[in-house]
């Protein structure tokens, strides 16, 4: 992303030609930003159209489903360990500490006093 950081007023700074933190570098990745803003803002909307359009129209025919039938060749066997819902959620919380226990430390490593140092004028911490 070329240093570009994350959660900051882009518009109003570091893509602002007249502002001393302009990096034109930046320009192409906020661009596609907007337009991936656009287009997620334009399937929310129909979204919502045809959430509602289905919510209030009038039922015009009634709902038919028909299912095939099938026989089975044969009985399965039953895994005991996919009967249990305990294994999801220990594989789940495995999962979710891999996940976010880097960063968590990472923050609690890079916070208070011994933080690093950032410039006034650059985004960046210096090292």
């Amino acid at each position: 992303m070329i240093g570009e950081p994350r959660r900051t007023n882009l518009g109003m700074t570091y893509t602002n030609p007249d502002n001393t933190l302009y990096q034109s570098a930046w320009i192409p990745t906020t661009l596609l930003t907007v337009a991936g803003g656009i287009i997620m803002t334009i399937a929310a909307f129909m979204y919502f159209v045809v959430f509602f359009g289905t919510m209030f129209s009038k039922k015009t025919t009634e709902a038919a489903l028909e299912l095939p039938v099938s026989t089975a060749y044969h009985d399965e066997k039953r895994i005991p360990f996919f009967d249990s819902f305990k294994p999801w959620v220990v594989i789940m919380i495995i999962i979710v500490l891999i996940a976010y226990v880097p960063a968590i430390w990472q923050v609690m490593e890079n916070s208070g006093p011994d933080a690093p140092a950032f410039a006034p004028n650059n985004p960046m911490p210096r090292k």
